[in-house]
């Protein structure tokens, strides 16, 4: 995961290197003279202020941005808001330029690498949370959480539990996941801080982009621990390989 990707903004002519969610190997690339931006009327209002500046400008925008890999070219359409930035040249003085930030990708762009053996319900999840990284930023939270539940569904770890009376209580977010400590204590923990901030998302208050970002990094690492086994197949190879190689001594 490529946190920067995710915090930078478009410019009239380049955008940051998204992976292409088709092909997944080339890189999206502005379509020359696709993005089209207009002033709100909010913004066009503040004009008529004797103090204005043109940092008060703020733009809708809409683009196109294309797979860079001729076998490919997927199309994805990208729109968000505008503002106009302001950079200083020791010489030229101040030089304005427009600036948009992107809030919604379509087709959805994965943020994360989402492992091919994870559960088709769990992926759907994710690409949801995706889409309202920068929409809802709560709502994502929320979608990240209803994924953890789905993955502990399908890694076999009970909804419910038997109590000493007799009554079956139904298990906490956090309960399931301790459940998994004694096979995988470390797994455990990064699953307890992303039901955190899962939380935040349920109960209604405010989750960062920020947060988030934290959030799809340590679930990247997670997801790649439990779904595709990875520090269990570096290990094979370590042990194969010292098996080989520590008999030339």
């Amino acid at each position: 995961m490529d946190r920067d990707i995710w915090a930078s903004n478009i410019t009239t002519d380049e955008a940051p290197p998204y992976s292409c969610p088709h092909c997944g190997v080339g890189t999206l690339e502005i379509v020359p003279k696709s993005l089209k931006k207009k002033e709100t009327v909010a913004s066009q209002k503040e004009h008529r202020n004797p103090d204005w500046d043109p940092e008060w400008i703020r733009y809708s925008f809409t683009a196109w941005l294309k797979c860079s890999r001729t076998e490919c070219e997927q199309g994805v359409a990208v729109s968000g808001r505008g503002s106009v930035d302001v950079a200083y040249d020791p010489e030229e003085g101040p030089e304005w330029y427009d600036s948009f930030e992107p809030l919604h990708f379509w087709p959805t762009l994965d943020i994360i690498n989402i492992p091919d053996k994870t559960p088709d319900d769990v992926a759907k999840e994710l690409r949801s949370a995706f889409s309202l990284f920068k929409i809802d930023p709560s709502a994502c939270a929320n979608r990240i959480r209803v994924s953890l539940e789905l993955l502990l569904d399908h890694l076999g770890v009970q909804r419910k539990k038997r109590t000493s009376g007799g009554k079956m209580k139904i298990l906490t977010l956090h309960e399931r996941i301790e459940l998994l400590r004694p096979k995988n204590p470390d797994v455990c923990d990064q699953l307890i801080a992303i039901k955190w901030v899962g939380n935040t998302g349920s109960h209604s208050t405010f989750a960062t982009t920020s947060d988030l970002l934290d959030v799809f990094e340590i679930l990247e690492h997670a997801l790649s621990e439990i779904v595709s086994e990875r520090s269990k197949q570096v290990s094979k190879l370590a042990k194969k390989l010292t098996k080989k190689h520590s008999k030339r001594k």
